[in-house]
């Protein structure tokens, strides 16, 4: 999904673009588990965990090498 998001783009990201980016990725799936317990609506917040779970691991492999 980035490939094909940065290869639209058209170009690399400057560092505050990419900054902007990576707080709306982690921002993102918080209002989704938010919307979804409000409005009953488990598939956005199992989705939402999916989502956290991908950024915890990206991160663990940027920080840690893994």
């Amino acid at each position: 999904m980035a490939a094909a998001f940065y290869s639209g783009y058209g170009w690399p990201l400057s560092a505050k673009e990419e900054a902007a980016r990576t707080k709306y990725a982690v921002l993102d799936p918080l209002d989704a588990v938010r919307w979804g317990v409000e409005h009953r609506d488990i598939d956005l917040v199992d989705e939402a965990h999916a989502m956290i779970a991908s950024l915890r691991a990206e991160h663990t492999r940027r920080t840690v090498g893994w």
